[in-house]
């Protein structure tokens, strides 16, 4: 029987969120003992794990449950990317690429000619032909991975890629590499200021990127790698990954369930927490489909965070009273009807943020939201007593 069992639920200091952040653990039966090493969500429902001996496992309901997919293969898959719904790679090692084109349930060989004494770490596709693999050589296909051809770069092992379009990408690796790339086919170091061994970057614009690593590692850069700042290393935990979410929020993740999150696309940093799950627990892989919705998968198992507004029917004083709100879509003028008199109307983002609150006393009110950005947003009504349905609207 495969179960949820909640580990955490922290609140997050006043400048991270202004709500709870929900962590779940989901234990996953599994005969390599959990041994997950990427994983990649195309939504909030469905996703994919990769790990020890070629294991794949698949979910389509956000991670609570997971299903084993035969890869084929029998060597360790440590790193796992999606273009699309359909379309994603995995890498490991023995030289291992394979493909899917229906959301993860089959995989075919796409290694090509690369030699089994090659090991793959991270994967980077710009569209379905192109893409890049790293970790004893820098790999490039045109073909969708039919074909693969090396790149020029330094003789250091290449942990980690990111490439931002077909001629500008970076790379890191061990002993403090760094390097870029103007052209698309040849990387050239850039300096770095530590000799410690990094294992991802990420680049949340074309100019501004974090590298993690070694001792709690985090590197900055806001100048596309001509600079690189040092942020921390006040730990001897060692970061394994980091990714951007949107366009100015960094987790980063390693030893010991250490996690770290920056807000202001990676100048500074706050630990969220370094106790999820058991003391020897690593994160060696985390994804995100927004700000509020991510995974993170080590040795023990998989980790959800969820801090997505609720939608279901929430009671206070064991009742829940329902409203109607009307036309939704709309475009921005909204009619409420059945509320009590003095109800408190709050409205908020996708992230939990408020963007509006007002009472009102009558029993059918107009509330004027024109003023915000167009999207999804979510109303919630109360009283002293009651506390209705909340409905998510949308303004075009």
């Amino acid at each position: 029987m495969k179960k949820i069992i909640t580990i955490l639920c922290f609140a997050f200091i006043a400048n991270l969120v202004n709500a709870q952040a929900k962590w779940t653990y989901v234990e996953v039966n599994d005969s390599v003992n959990n041994g997950f090493k990427g994983v990649y969500f195309t939504s909030e429902n469905n996703g994919v794990i990769v790990g020890q001996n070629g294991m794949i496992k698949r979910s389509t309901d956000g991670g609570k449950t997971w299903t084993s997919i035969n890869s084929g293969q029998t060597s360790d898959l440590n790193n796992v990317f999606f273009i699309d719904a359909n379309t994603g790679w995995a890498v490991g090692t023995q030289g291992i690429v394979i493909k899917t084109t229906d959301g993860g349930l089959t995989w075919s060989n796409s290694s090509g000619s690369i030699t089994s004494d090659i090991i793959l770490k991270d994967v980077k596709f710009l569209d379905q032909n192109t893409g890049y693999i790293t970790g004893s050589q820098v790999l490039k296909t045109t073909n969708g991975g039919i074909t693969w051809t090396a790149l020029t770069t330094s003789a250091y092992f290449k942990q980690s890629i990111d490439m931002l379009n077909t001629s500008n990408g970076y790379i890191c690796g061990n002993g403090g590499l760094l390097g870029n790339t103007i052209n698309g086919t040849n990387f050239f170091g850039q300096t770095s200021p530590v000799g410690n061994n990094i294992y991802k970057i990420r680049f949340i614009n074309d100019s501004t990127g974090v590298a993690v690593g070694q001792s709690n590692l985090i590197l900055h850069t806001t100048n596309k790698g001509v600079n690189w700042t040092l942020k921390s290393t006040a730990s001897t935990k060692n970061l394994f990954d980091v990714c951007a979410v949107g366009t100015s929020t960094f987790w980063a993740a390693g030893d010991q369930g250490l996690i770290q999150k920056s807000i202001d696309a990676g100048n500074t940093w706050t630990t969220v927490t370094n106790t999820i799950g058991s003391v020897n627990n690593e994160v060696l892989d985390l994804h995100f489909v927004n700000e509020n919705l991510g995974w993170f998968v080590g040795p023990s198992g998989v980790y959800i965070y969820d801090n997505r507004p609720s939608t279901n029917i929430e009671t206070l004083n064991n009742k829940s009273i329902k409203f109607s709100i009307f036309p939704n879509p709309s475009n921005g003028i909204f009619n409420i009807t059945d509320l009590e008199n003095d109800s408190k109307i709050t409205i908020t983002d996708y992230s939990g943020k408020t963007v509006f609150e007002t009472i009102y006393s009558n029993n059918e009110t107009k509330i004027n939201l024109s003023h915000l950005n167009k999207g999804v947003y979510f109303i919630k009504v109360s009283t002293d007593k009651h506390l209705y349905q909340t409905q998510k609207i949308m303004i075009n």
